[in-house]
């Protein structure tokens, strides 16, 4: 367990972390922009919370208003049939 005196080193070292993307923003409002509803709400859907931090799951869009959603396998780390 590290005590107080080693995590002020690290944190001065973050300091200048500060600056970059907004790593929140995809939450604030997801699919924004987005004139087609699949894509509006998979943008939703990847934002869900799992366990294991993964979508297990592959979506192929048809058409104009179609989708194909797959289970992915992670025994043969391909699409389930």
């Amino acid at each position: 367990m590290l005590g107080m005196t080693a995590a002020v080193p690290v944190l001065a070292l973050l300091g200048g972390c500060t600056e970059g993307p907004d790593v929140a923003e995809a939450w604030r409002d997801p699919g924004k922009g987005e004139s087609d509803i699949r894509r509006w709400a998979l943008a939703h859907a990847i934002l869900t919370p799992n366990p294991h931090n993964k979508q297990p799951w592959l979506v192929q869009l048809v058409g104009t208003d179609g989708l194909i959603l797959r289970r992915w396998c992670r025994r043969t780390r391909r699409p389930c049939t």
